[in-house]
């Protein structure tokens, strides 16, 4: 028997990808049963983000977020957003550029002549 939050139709209408939105307070989940996975998201969402962006961050399947947003839309956990309130900004990874290799490499070459 499928319900109705299993339609991939239901959860675009309710959650859709583009859609931002903030949940009120951290779940509590009662199984172990995706608890970290339910924290990471948890962790995002308590700041206020982007489906799309937090899925992307997270690695995690675009359904799966809009399931979590599904979950909260039901138990009264969740507002709806703007775009431009404050929102998860998930940390910048550092780029090594091909520069800052060279000069990396320069100095362990030197190094190693030098016996350092």
């Amino acid at each position: 028997m499928a319900f109705f939050w299993d339609s991939p139709i239901f959860l675009k209408e309710i959650a859709p990808e583009d859609g931002h939105f903030k949940i009120h307070m951290w779940p509590k989940p009662a199984s172990n049963v995706d608890r970290k996975t339910i924290f990471q998201l948890s962790s995002c969402f308590i700041q206020g983000g982007k489906i799309s962006k937090i899925s992307t961050q997270l690695n995690l399947p675009i359904e799966t977020v809009q399931r979590f947003i599904a979950a909260n839309i039901a138990t009264n956990n969740l507002s709806k957003i703007n775009i431009w309130d404050k929102h998860f900004n998930p940390p910048e990874m550092p780029q090594v550029t091909e520069e800052a290799g060279l000069i990396k490499s320069f100095f362990g070459q030197l190094r190693k002549k030098l016996g350092i």
